[in-house]
């Protein structure tokens, strides 16, 4: 179960990672990258900051709009 948690808590930092990498690599704010997913400026914040996670469906919505897959956000 340790591991378990161990690897959780490296995906959310993985992702967090991430979803700033592909906003910044497709030249995109915050505020854009929220309008664009029907979210607050302040969610995006905390998914770039590892305070939140996003539901499996926002995930797919996430790597549909940068053109990547899942594992791209999560690995």
């Amino acid at each position: 179960m340790i591991f378990c948690m161990k690897e959780i808590i490296k995906r959310k930092n993985n992702f967090a990672h991430n979803l700033k990498y592909y906003r910044k690599k497709n030249l995109m704010s915050q505020g854009e990258l929220a309008d664009k997913l029907n979210v607050t400026h302040q969610a995006v914040s905390y998914y770039e900051n590892g305070l939140r996670t996003c539901s499996f469906d926002m995930l797919i919505e996430i790597a549909e709009l940068f053109g990547i897959s899942t594992d791209d956000l999560l690995i």
